[in-house]
């Protein structure tokens, strides 16, 4: 959580013009999923930006246009006269083309999924995991993306813990059961010779 992060993704967000919302509804994000992740998230931006290596980037002015999306969770403070305030600490940021969403990149490679409160505030009902950042738009934010895939994740140990996941599409529900049963913990098998009583 750096001070950085927070003013970069701020100069993200005022690089928002209307072509950026009109491409974006074209990809499929209506008016009212884009709406629901203002209102609910951070914003989002764009950002020229240069890929660097370990499946970084970093802003650039004579890079590609990207989207720039904030990884974020929230904590929740109730004031003594008002409703309770949700203030939302940005982990990392994340970027990637509209014509190719599926090809992302982390700002500081500490992003481990996009909706992750969901998991963390889990209660009972099905969690809807979608496969790329454009699809978390296209959700209006009610949908988990898993943008770290490692088997050190922190997103598989809440995975394991929900008892429904509904995937958006069948190669991603094929993908999300093999990294949940390879990531399943197993016991530490050790071996060590057996003493015999005298």
């Amino acid at each position: 959580m750096a001070d950085w992060l927070d003013a970069e993704m701020q100069v993200a967000a005022g690089n928002i013009r209307q072509p950026h919302l009109d491409r974006l509804r074209a990809l499929g994000c209506t008016h009212g999923a884009l709406a629901k992740v203002t209102r609910d998230y951070p914003a989002f931006g764009a950002m020229r930006v240069q890929r660097r290596s370990g499946g970084l980037y970093e802003p650039c002015e004579a890079g590609h246009p990207a989207l720039i999306l904030p990884v974020c969770y929230p904590s929740h403070h109730a004031g003594l006269v008002t409703p309770t305030i949700t203030l939302w600490h940005t982990l990392d940021l994340i970027a990637f083309r509209a014509d190719n969403p599926a090809n992302w990149f982390w700002r500081t490679g500490q992003g481990w999924a996009l909706g992750a409160a969901a998991l963390e505030n889990w209660e009972g009902q099905p969690v809807p995991v979608v496969a790329t950042p454009l699809d978390w738009l296209r959700a209006g934010g009610d949908a988990v993306c898993v943008l770290d895939w490692q088997d050190d994740s922190p997103v598989w140990p809440l995975l394991r813990c929900v008892s429904e996941i509904v995937a958006s599409d069948d190669l991603l529900a094929r993908k999300l059961a093999q990294a949940i049963a390879r990531n399943t913990p197993r016991p530490r098998i050790m071996v060590e010779a057996l003493r015999h009583a005298a």
